[in-house]
């Protein structure tokens, strides 16, 4: 695993020495970059921009975003294997001034910190939890609760890394997908606030 562009590229990250954690592939966060380098009209980087990464695991997509110019990161888990490699790659990195790793189960977490609000989200669950009876419907409940401590902005993209087939419509409460591609096992969805976005398919 590695840092693909930015400030850190080609820098290596450690993988949780756990079997529950799916590593990110380069070409998943490949496409994800391009996909929200392409949105926010800044390819190959990011704004200076705030952004939470859930599910963290090795912190693979917050750690890829301040490499390619994200002001902070907040990085939530509750696997202490992970935990632990995910502080050993911020200590390499030498970023802990822009990072909040916080130990907690995402889908609980109440989101009660001065972490945020935050500009962009990542979600990374186990793929598990999603195919179980309501897993997709906690997503939404996740993100209400976000907006209703502050944590998200209104102009937040949240991207959610899940399996196919790509029939999930969205979280309800005014949230659209805006991007969507296959790759692979793994299909990604951009979603954001409702404004009429268009779904696109296809690798960039």
């Amino acid at each position: 695993m590695r840092i693909i562009a930015g400030q850190w590229r080609s820098q290596k990250l450690e993988r949780p020495a756990t079997e529950r954690t799916r590593p990110v592939s380069d070409r998943i966060k490949e496409s994800v970059f391009n996909i929200l380098g392409h949105r926010l009209a800044t390819p190959g980087a990011l704004p200076p921009m705030a952004v939470a990464d859930l599910f963290a695991g090795s912190g693979a997509f917050g750690l890829e975003a301040l490499s390619r110019g994200a002001r902070t990161a907040c990085f939530v888990e509750r696997s202490p294997r992970a935990l632990a490699a995910l502080r050993r790659n911020v200590g390499h990195l030498d970023c802990g001034d822009r990072t909040t790793v916080i130990a907690a189960d995402a889908w609980r977490w109440t989101w009660a910190i001065d972490a945020g609000p935050f500009d962009l989200v990542f979600l990374d669950p186990p793929f598990a939890q999603l195919r179980a009876p309501g897993g997709f419907e906690r997503v939404g409940d996740l993100l209400d609760r976000m907006a209703a401590n502050g944590a998200l902005r209104d102009s937040a993209l949240v991207m959610l890394r899940h399996d196919g087939p790509d029939t999930w419509d969205g979280p309800r409460g005014g949230w659209t997908i805006a991007d969507r591609r296959t790759i692979g096992r793994s299909v990604i969805s951009i979603v954001r606030r409702a404004c009429g976005d268009a779904i696109q398919d296809g690798d960039p």
